[in-house]
């Protein structure tokens, strides 16, 4: 078997006042790749916002934590439900999966508009999203110093065993860090709250229908060198041999 290629979805500047063109960068942090490596994948940065031109390429797909996903990355996630390819978005990411999904939902009442007409009419009548105020259980300055990150753990708690994140952990009590300033505010009913910290935030949302495998998670494994769940997205892959 080959080994499974993944897509690295890159983080965008959220702005560029001063419109210098070298500052519209597309990146990838290095821990992304240092992990889905050891988890025995092979990482490719998807750096053109053309994201359908990589679907026939990509196993699985990363939707990592950082500044801002463009909706051009959207497809990709189309592309992981049609054909049942495993998706794991980190921080961010799982901001992504949530208002990706609830734009699905909300798609079910107006048919007739566009993925970003839909977001754009809901996320002020009842957003996806919202912002955690200085909080500073899931907000931290961090480092590669071992005492930065012990101190910037908190609690989080597994719903059921019935998840991914049970799967990979075999725990239902986790202290893990989270660098995050806005959390899901709501999810469908297809999407499973798979994890929440002890002030109720949601911490991990989950689509596991018609065995579709998206994991989304608001805490940074790569920042512990905690490889499960990138080995997770990993074995999760289908490869077949040519």
């Amino acid at each position: 078997m080959h080994k499974p290629i993944i897509g690295v979805v890159p983080s965008y500047n959220m702005t560029n006042e001063d419109n210098d063109p070298y500052k519209d960068i597309a990146k990838v942090v290095k821990m992304y790749i240092r992990e889905i490596e050891k988890a025995g994948g092979i990482p490719i940065a998807l750096v053109s916002p053309n994201s359908k031109i990589y679907t026939d390429i990509c196993d699985g797909y990363l939707f990592p934590g950082g500044m801002k996903i463009l909706p051009e990355y959207y497809p990709l996630m189309y592309d992981a439900l049609e054909k049942h390819k495993p998706l794991l978005g980190i921080c961010l990411g799982c901001q992504t999966i949530g208002t990706f999904f609830n734009v699905l939902d909300d798609k079910k009442k107006d048919p007739d508009l566009l993925d970003n007409e839909i977001y754009d009419k809901y996320k002020v009548s009842n957003p996806y999203l919202r912002r955690l105020e200085d909080n500073r259980m899931h907000n931290h300055s961090i480092s590669y110093d071992e005492e930065v990150i012990e101190n910037a753990k908190h609690d989080i708690y597994v719903t059921s065993h019935d998840t991914f994140l049970y799967d990979i952990y075999k725990e239902d009590h986790l202290r893990k860090v989270s660098l995050h300033s806005s959390v899901i505010a709501r999810t469908p009913e297809d999407v499973v709250v798979a994890a929440r910290a002890s002030d109720g935030v949601i911490e991990s949302v989950e689509y596991h229908k018609d065995g579709n495998k998206f994991l989304g998670i608001m805490f940074h494994p790569e920042i512990m060198q905690d490889n499960k769940p990138f080995k997770w997205l990993v074995d999760n892959c289908t490869k077949e041999e040519n």
